[in-house]
């Protein structure tokens, strides 16, 4: 009995485990969209090129990590001058 008690114990403290996913973001469709001001206007964008994994459990979700990366190079604000402007030393590299 106290064989069986430890092993179904030993399941259950497991279970949390595999039930958390891990995803991987599809960089051809992922994006990261931010909004800031420039001067006093509000301006937004998109990053792409998202890679990386996600591992969440919509029961736990304090739980959940995220280990992902973007491209500084995938700026787009829709305003080609502005994105060279923030791919430069100034900002992003």
């Amino acid at each position: 009995m106290k064989n069986s008690l430890f092993i179904a114990v030993l399941l259950f403290s497991f279970v949390g485990v595999y039930a958390q996913k891990t995803m991987s973001p599809v960089a051809s469709v992922s994006k990261v969209h931010f909004t800031i001001k420039n001067f006093g206007i509000k301006v937004g964008g998109d990053f792409s090129g998202l890679q990386g994994s996600i591992a969440f459990d919509p029961k736990l979700p304090a739980a959940g990590t995220m280990d992902v990366t973007i491209d500084a190079n995938t700026i787009d604000t829709d305003n080609e001058r502005r994105d060279k402007h923030l791919r430069s030393e100034d900002f992003l590299r």
